[in-house]
């Protein structure tokens, strides 16, 4: 196919091109050149480049000389790039972990306000962060959460619900 007989589209990109991108898009290629990704991407060449430096994955590195550009996977990228960009939990050790969760949690409940944002009492507000809390405790511990390994800065919330189920303001209502 001829690059340079094809009519521009209206947005001045030759149409093979178009289409090669739009069948990046729809996933039905893998292979494109660093141009075609760092548009889909909404990237300058330059950054690619750049982290292809770092160690970002390549099919082919480029060479000097028009069409023997280097060519990536796009999924391979972005699989790269979110990997350098946000530690994964195996970085962190259990309670490490179950901290950042808690202060996430605590930080939704107090900061965010919860409970006026979802149209929750402040007792339901506390239920649904112990509910949260507990199911992420046990998905890393493989244990059920219990009083004693419930953590410090948790343990008010308990008695917030326990108050408000007390007091009668903790009303549920189930719709069938």
């Amino acid at each position: 196919m001829c690059w340079r007989a094809c009519a521009p589209s209206p947005r001045g990109v030759t149409a093979p091109y178009d289409l090669v991108v739009a069948g990046a898009l729809a996933g039905g290629m893998e292979r494109m050149t660093l141009p075609q990704a760092a548009k889909l991407l909404n990237l300058h060449p330059a950054t690619l480049r750049k982290w292809i430096r770092n160690g970002a994955p390549t099919i082919s590195l480029g060479e000097v000389g028009r069409g023997h550009g280097t060519t990536v996977d796009l999924e391979q990228l972005k699989t790269w790039r979110a990997t350098r960009a946000v530690p994964t939990l195996a970085d962190h050790d259990k309670r490490d972990t179950l901290s950042i969760v808690s202060t996430a949690l605590l930080d939704a409940l107090k900061r965010d306000a919860l409970a006026g944002k979802a149209g929750l009492t402040e007792g339901q507000a506390a239920m649904v962060v112990l509910v949260i809390f507990e199911r992420c405790y046990r998905n890393i511990h493989k244990a059920p959460l219990t009083a004693d390994t419930l953590p410090p800065e948790l343990k008010p919330f308990g008695a917030i619900v326990l108050q408000s189920i007390e007091s009668g303001s903790f009303i549920t209502s189930r719709r069938t």
